[in-house]
């Protein structure tokens, strides 16, 4: 039995949601790369230690 329900997005609006979802995954790999590399200078700057700056 298949229950599966099909999608009422025209093709368009589908790519539309896919280029939305791998550009919002490209900022956050992105995001968290810059981030990674400047926490050396954020935990010296505010004297934290490393979960603090995480």
């Amino acid at each position: 039995m298949n229950t599966a329900k099909r999608s009422d997005l025209t093709q368009s609006q589908r790519t539309i949601m896919v280029v939305v979802l791998m550009t919002g995954s490209f900022c956050t790999v992105l995001n968290q790369t810059l981030l990674a590399t400047a926490y050396p200078t954020l935990m010296r700057y505010f004297a934290v230690n490393t979960s603090t700056v995480q």
